[in-house]
């Protein structure tokens, strides 16, 4: 929002998928969450949950877009590397305008996104 975002311009994105830990999240700062429900409205379209900012899993975004995309959970599997790269690949390319990696620095593969 500093880089002047309007809130539903932004989706936090998860490479991990939506586990157990970021089931219960309610929000992120001061910012409440909008997460798809599991259910869909009569016209076959996905149900969200009110929210300021769009959180979901990289997999389920995928054919979509937002200008500002915050990509979390970059730990590359150096034992899967390719597959973690054209995961983080296809992630990344959701943005429009403006990506955002949160990486983990201790990990061997992520050197390139640091550099």
């Amino acid at each position: 929002m500093k880089k002047g975002f309007a809130h539903s311009d932004i989706t936090v994105l998860s490479l991990r998928g939506l586990n157990s830990a970021t089931l219960n999240l309610q929000g992120v700062e001061n910012y409440t969450l909008s997460r798809f429900t599991g259910s869909y409205d009569p016209l076959g379209n996905q149900i969200f949950e009110t929210g300021q900012i769009r959180f979901d899993s990289a997999q389920r975004f995928k054919g979509q877009q937002s200008p500002a995309v915050i990509l979390t959970d970059v730990d590359p599997d150096e034992s899967r590397l390719e597959a973690s790269l054209r995961a983080i690949f296809s992630a990344a390319t959701r943005a429009t305008v403006a990506l955002d990696m949160l990486v983990r620095a201790d990990n061997p593969a992520c050197r390139r996104f640091l550099a």
